[in-house]
């Protein structure tokens, strides 16, 4: 430990290595929506309920795998005060006063009441959900049949952009079905958020000879998430949307990083599509004891 390291350390009474490598990919770690940080309809929310809301995600995560679900098919958590007291490091009053935060100004959470001194079963609400909503409502003239004035601010917004809309993105999948207007404004929010954030095209910098796998796969994942079907194949298993969507939601660029790398290890790859919606599904799962095995390779191979 050098001189320099241990006077910034006195003042915390504890001492914490470096990173040298790649270890922080050995961590576990809890995914943040964007939309808490960039739509404006949550500039007002605290940090603590945007934490407490990624909690509940994580939750919800576990809930959708162990099939907590209520009679309607929406996945319910459970997750007691005194649980969000200690994680948050707050008392009963702070912890009701996050929770009605996220309920009543926000409706990112529903409680429902069990009786009997038992936990109330909550129900996380997507933020997506509520992105798409405001997009529509915003440009409800535009894409209606009968509109005769439409703001220009509207227009510039529903402009063809050749970097997002790409012209092999089209409803030729028989994994979409019976698209209306609303259905397709929907589908141009999620195009571009999915754009943004799996960073398609700093992939394709980084990957110049890849470009068109690249493509493909940001391609699956829209016609994934569009789906209007109920049940998504995944590796021969008929999994509910909600679920496969759940999972798709995850997604980040390192997660396309990797399902490029498994593809390129991998041999006789008979169904390119189906093996890509499973890779990219198995993906957000399986990364972090994916880089953890190559990083305990890597310490073995320099240790020989």
């Amino acid at each position: 430990m050098t001189k320099e390291s241990l006077e910034n350390d006195k003042g915390c009474g504890m001492y914490h290595e470096y990173l040298y490598g790649s270890e922080a990919e050995l961590y576990a770690f809890y995914r943040f929506p964007k939309a808490l940080i960039e739509n404006k309809l949550y500039v007002g929310m605290s940090a603590e309920a945007k934490l407490l809301y990624v909690l509940f995600l994580d939750r919800a995560a576990l809930s959708a795998s162990n099939n907590w679900r209520d009679e309607l098919g929406r996945i319910y958590i459970i997750y007691p005060v005194e649980d969000i007291m200690r994680v948050m490091g707050c008392g009963n009053q702070k912890a009701a006063k996050i929770l009605m935060e996220l309920e009543q100004e926000y409706g990112l959470i529903e409680r429902k009441k069990q009786g009997f001194c038992k936990p109330n079963l909550i129900y996380v609400k997507s933020v997506c959900s509520v992105v798409l909503n405001s997009h529509l409502q915003t440009c409800e003239n535009h894409i209606s049949g009968s509109v005769e004035i439409t703001s220009p601010e509207v227009l510039k917004s529903h402009a063809n952009n050749t970097n997002i809309n790409k012209t092999n993105i089209i409803n030729t999948n028989p994994i979409l079905s019976g698209w209306d207007r609303e259905e397709m404004g929907k589908r141009e929010v999620l195009e571009k958020y999915f754009y943004r954030n799996l960073s398609i095209e700093s992939l394709k910098e980084e990957y110049p000879t890849k470009a068109e796998c690249i493509d493909e796969i940001y391609a699956i994942v829209l016609d994934t998430v569009c789906s209007k079907r109920k049940m998504i194949r995944i590796s021969g298993d008929d999994k509910p949307k909600e679920v496969v969507y759940g999972q798709f939601m995850k997604l980040e660029a390192n997660h396309i990083r990797y399902v490029l790398e498994i593809m390129e290890k991998a041999s006789n790859i008979r169904n390119t599509k189906q093996y890509i919606l499973t890779a990219l599904y198995n993906a957000t799962l399986t990364i972090n004891s994916y880089f953890t095995m190559q990083y305990n390779n890597s310490c073995e191979e320099e240790t020989k």
